[in-house]
């Protein structure tokens, strides 16, 4: 079974408090948080609609302690009437940390297992993955979303591990789902230089299309942090490339965009910034991105001010 977040798009935050506002990485760190709950919702859902799939947009309206006051599906992306009382339930559990009362959007994408359902035999089919090994990814997963990475990134390992001493049954997807997980852990630990090189090591061609931008989107913000540039930008125009071509052209894309001028602006690699913010602004008023188009402004300014020293 699939299920991912897309990412957030702040909808509503007080001007006043920029400086101290949420950030969508913070947001998304604290979503992520209830995927499972949120993977329990759908799996219970489709038990009552088998063929139940789809892009679902969430508003989410946070106080200013952190807690959720609301959460409401936006119409007309309502999903069933079960998914969409359980994600609202979990979402509003959700606890984010202090700062200005602010409203995002949402979008969490909902699909059916990529792979055909294990039949009720004993015998192994090479689609299959031990039991053992899920048992002990979902376990990692676990420690991950509690804030125990360093856990966590012993549990993703240990998987590998297992599999290759016992050679436990398993399908290339996996280990490169594992390897990617293995690269959340220690980009939460700050080693940004070893989740390079694991993310180096993923198989991607063995990913669905949905991971594939969540591995280039991750491996550009891996290069960004390193000051890698050029190589950040290409991992991101990639992203934003397979996001169109799942048809999302309103959240992912301007994410990507911003990201890439953030990363350059910190790198303060002005003539570069010069260049991609001019990429930007122009994607920006094409695609009709406002948000975008105000950061690229602002960015090509800072650049030309530094470029006239």
């Amino acid at each position: 079974m699939r299920w991912f977040v897309l990412a957030c798009v702040l909808a509503s935050v007080p001007a006043s408090a920029d400086s101290k506002a949420r950030s969508q990485e913070s947001i998304q760190r604290v979503v992520l948080g209830r995927a499972d709950a949120l993977r329990g919702c759908y799996e219970q859902a489709r038990k009552r609609t088998p063929g139940l799939a789809g892009k679902f947009v969430y508003t989410i309206a946070i106080g200013a302690d952190g807690r959720v006051s609301k959460a409401a599906a936006k119409a007309p992306s309502k999903p069933s009437e079960a998914l969409d009382r359980c994600v609202t339930k979990e979402l509003e559990r959700l606890v984010f940390e202090a700062g200005p009362e602010t409203t995002i959007v949402y979008p969490f994408v909902f699909e059916p297992p990529q792979t055909p359902p294990a039949e009720a035999t004993p015998a192994k089919k090479p689609g299959d993955v031990d039991p053992k090994l899920v048992k002990m990814f979902d376990e990692a997963a676990a420690k991950a979303r509690a804030g125990k990475h360093a856990d966590a990134l012993a549990g993703y390992r240990a998987v590998l591990e297992l599999q290759r001493k016992q050679k436990l049954a398993v399908i290339p997807r996996f280990i490169a789902t594992v390897n990617l997980h293995i690269s959340y852990a220690l980009i939460d630990l700050g080693k940004l230089a070893e989740a390079e090189q694991v993310l180096g090591q993923i198989d991607a061609s063995t990913l669905g299309k949905a991971t594939l931008y969540d591995y280039h989107f991750t491996l550009g913000n891996v290069l960004g942090g390193q000051g890698k540039l050029k190589p950040m930008f290409a991992q991101l125009v990639e992203a934003i490339s397979i996001a169109e071509d799942l048809e999302d052209m309103e959240v992912r894309p301007p994410l990507c965009w911003t990201k890439i001028l953030a990363f350059t602006m910190k790198a303060q690699d002005w003539a570069y910034l010069k260049e991609v913010s001019e990429k930007a602004l122009n994607v920006a008023r094409v695609r009709g991105y406002k948000e975008l188009e105000t950061k690229a402004i602002v960015a090509l300014s800072e650049a030309n001010k530094h470029l006239k020293k």
